[in-house]
């Protein structure tokens, strides 16, 4: 039997290549895991604290998303100027993360600690104590938020910095990472706290960040980078009709990406309340509204991240995709209100058990969040593809 011919040096370094651009996404993956279950856990302590469901998910909800645009702006220079320090760098913020994490009760009971003083100058102005809860939420959710909004920048930089994988960098990241959120967020609602209790779920939260972590440092090397030359060039053609169809400028597509980014804040606070009222578990409810929410982030950021690049007109289908999604968000008002009669069916049919509600409130939530957060998730794609495609008109 003839032995097969060895590995020359250029399968070994494809090979390689090909492993090393695989850590990123599985970075992505136990990160968004690591996120949504702090995410969860703080929110049930912020609710804890302030006594009001809406309070605590409006803080948390703000904080993590305004934390984490400001931690993505202020690193993307960064990840960009230095591609091959990505892993790195991802691998410092993803430890900041789990180090704060673990501090994080001993700094909620020094909060504890001024809070009745602060609510009692407050009582009497139902306005001054909401934005003072605000405050405080956002003051201590802060530092671990800004580390997690650098960590999606810099994994899409170490992405790509192996050319193959620049076109669908992006959305595999962005799906992945809401992939693992969709994990972590019902797992940590439905099976780590009632098992294990907060601070052992705590524990699971910062052994998956240090795991990310030390899987990121140990495959810090660079990526491979396969030269711009061996690349098929874009046809001139299709980069002018792109360009050219319907222009809008880059000022313009921020102004409307910050306003969807709001009303997607707000879709998260409207769907929690809701889900409280059905489930009567503030944390239950947070868990699954959170879970569903990345659920169709993910499969819609995924199912157009490779589409994306033949798309003539971006801007016009983000602006589709967020008009859709907004009218799929009134229809699950209209959905919300007929759920009585449904649940007393279900109830008729199946029995009205634990186990039987658990499933019901599932079902009807899935209905009113899926549907709007596929688009969502598909419009983030569409969007970072309009944003290039300004550029290239301005040459920036």
């Amino acid at each position: 039997m003839g032995r097969s011919p060895p590995a020359t040096a250029a399968q070994a370094d494809g090979t390689g290549a090909r492993v090393a651009g695989l850590v990123p996404l599985l970075c992505a993956l136990l990160s968004g895991a690591a996120g949504l279950l702090y995410q969860v856990i703080w929110n049930h302590e912020l609710l804890l604290l302030f006594g009001s469901t809406s309070a605590a998910t409006a803080a948390v909800v703000a904080a993590f998303m305004g934390g984490m645009s400001l931690g993505a702006w202020g690193v993307r220079r960064l990840a960009a100027d230095h591609a091959r320090l990505a892993l790195g760098l991802y691998a410092a913020a993803e430890i900041g993360v789990a180090l704060y994490a673990l501090s994080f009760h001993a700094l909620l009971s020094g909060l504890q600690a001024l809070y009745p003083g602060l609510w009692h100058m407050a009582l009497g102005h139902p306005a001054l104590l909401e934005l003072l809860r605000l405050g405080l939420g956002l003051v201590i959710l802060a530092p671990p938020t800004v580390l997690m909004g650098a960590t999606l920048p810099l994994l899409v930089a170490a992405l790509q910095a192996d050319r193959r994988w620049a076109a669908k960098s992006v959305g595999w990241i962005y799906g992945l990472n809401a992939g693992g959120g969709a994990l972590g967020a019902a797992a940590t609602g439905l099976v780590l706290l009632p098992l294990l209790g907060l601070t052992d779920t705590r524990l699971v939260g910062v052994g998956l960040s240090a795991a990310a972590a030390s899987l990121a440092w140990l495959a810090r090397r660079p990526l491979a980078v396969v030269p711009p030359q061996s690349l098929p060039a874009e046809a001139p053609g299709e980069v002018t009709s792109r360009g050219n169809a319907h222009p809008t400028s880059r000022g313009v597509l921020l102004a409307v990406l910050a306003g969807a980014g709001f009303a997607s804040m707000g879709y998260e606070v409207l769907w929690t309340r809701m889900l409280v009222l059905i489930t009567g578990s503030s944390t239950y409810a947070f868990s699954l509204m959170l879970a569903l929410y990345v659920v169709g982030i993910a499969v819609g950021s995924l199912w157009l991240a490779g589409k994306v690049a033949r798309l003539r007109a971006p801007a016009d289908a983000f602006a589709h995709l967020e008009i859709a999604a907004a009218l799929l968000v009134l229809a699950g008002l209209w959905l919300f209100a007929r759920f009585p009669d449904w649940q007393l069916e279900f109830y008729r049919t199946w029995g009205a058990t634990f186990d039987s509600g658990l499933v019901i409130d599932a079902i009807l939530a899935a209905l009113i969040i899926v549907p709007p957060t596929l688009l969502l998730g598909a419009a983030f794609p569409v969007a970072v593809e309009a944003l290039g495609a300004a550029g290239r008109r301005t040459g920036t």
